[in-house]
């Protein structure tokens, strides 16, 4: 005996530790079912060992103490990473959802089936509104696992990405807008049809400040660098508007009543029919009599009719006097009188000699020559042997 336990001999220890584990309990409390009635040395060792090598213990075994999670890496920009899931059957409807990584914009798409032609041809239409991502992420299923998906991503040089089988964690993004979705639709159930009620949860959400996101901004403004409008703004004074940026460059025009003009005409040959101004409406717009019927025209649509009828044979008096021979003969006379003036006045340009420049007679026999420009000379040194040279 051992205090109040037995020792177990080395033969019997398999049979007890055997008994022991009859009803599959654990370490810790086999351990202590254990040290009630037996004792033997390195008891517990062999009872941890029974434990772990016991094949239906491990098979009912619970899941393992989770890691740490690893978050994804934040990305540079928006739509540089997106995530992609589907979520249903919701209310006999099936949703594609895509969530962006770095501004939480979403998007839901009612989908009538999930085949892979429709999540492609669903995804192309994204596309052409926000551009072609740098990297997806989706699940395993068979829709992004087929050849015509990884076909397009790889004409659209899109880094496709799945997480593992069964463990929707790691596509946390759109796993988390999957819920968020099927609560907000049990919510707005009885608010109208489902896509009106998603319609108006998209709106809420992608204007509501998200502590996600980049300075705590809503999607939107992460999104457009911008405030998107809503129906809250209505309730904001309205906000005073820059002057256009062409103001210095239009022109002010504007007709009186009564005034003739030309007004452009669009039916028959004629491009320009005339008319009187009756009325006026508004700022541009112009209530115009013709000879036949009135129109209305805007103001680019009307010009001048600066059109004169000579009704008279005589031509005006100054055009006569200045076309008279008398006239005539005074200009010829004035012109001439100014052409000799100006011949006989003397020139400003200085008179001044010019001397004739020394040319050089070359001479290989000769060293060196000294040249006297002011005395107009040019003297040579002695001769030299055109050898040494």
């Amino acid at each position: 005996m051992f205090g109040h336990r037995i020792v177990i001999p080395r033969n019997l220890r398999h049979q007890a530790i055997k008994q022991f584990h009859s009803g599959h309990p654990g370490i810790s409390k086999m351990k202590s079912l254990a040290r009630s009635y037996a004792y033997w040395p390195s008891m517990d060792h062999e009872i941890e060992q029974k434990c772990r090598s016991c094949w239906s213990c491990q098979e009912a075994a619970k899941n393992p103490t989770r890691a740490e999670p690893q978050p994804w890496p934040k990305p540079d920009g928006p739509w540089q990473r997106i995530h992609a899931d589907f979520a249903g059957p919701i209310q006999g409807r099936n949703y594609l959802v895509v969530v962006d990584a770095f501004t939480k914009w979403p998007e839901v798409y009612d989908m009538p089936n999930t085949t892979s032609e429709s999540t492609i041809r669903r995804l192309s239409g994204l596309f052409a509104c926000f551009g072609v991502p740098e990297i997806l992420v989706t699940d395993n299923g068979t829709q992004f696992m087929s050849s015509a998906f990884k076909r397009f991503c790889n004409e659209n040089g899109i880094l496709h990405l799945q997480s593992p089988p069964y463990h929707p964690q790691s596509n946390g993004q759109a796993e988390r807008f999957v819920d968020t979705i099927k609560r907000a639709l049990v919510k707005g159930g009885g608010e109208g049809v489902p896509e009106q009620v998603i319609n108006k949860f998209l709106m809420s959400y992608r204007v509501t400040p998200n502590p996600a996101v980049p300075e705590g901004k809503s999607p939107a403004e992460c999104m457009f660098g911008r405030k998107i409008r809503t129906v809250f703004n209505s309730m904001l004074p309205p906000r005073k508007t820059n002057k256009p940026t062409n103001e210095n460059r239009k022109v002010n025009r504007s007709f009186q009543v009564g005034e003739k003009v030309l007004v452009r005409s669009y039916q028959g040959n004629k491009k320009w029919e005339p008319g009187v101004i009756e009325r006026r409406i508004g700022n541009v717009l112009y209530l115009v009599r013709k000879d036949v019927g009135k129109c209305i025209r805007h103001i680019n649509q009307m010009q001048r009719n600066d059109s004169t009828v000579v009704t008279e044979n005589r031509l005006p008096f100054q055009l006569l006097v200045d076309s008279s021979p008398k006239n005539h003969h005074e200009r010829k006379y004035r012109k001439d009188k100014r052409r000799r003036e100006k011949a006989v006045q003397p020139s400003r340009v200085m008179e001044r000699k010019r001397n004739a420049t020394p040319k050089l007679q070359v001479d290989p026999r000769k060293k060196s020559y000294t040249t006297d420009f002011k005395g107009g000379r040019c003297d040579d040194g002695p001769p030299v042997n055109s050898r040494k040279l």
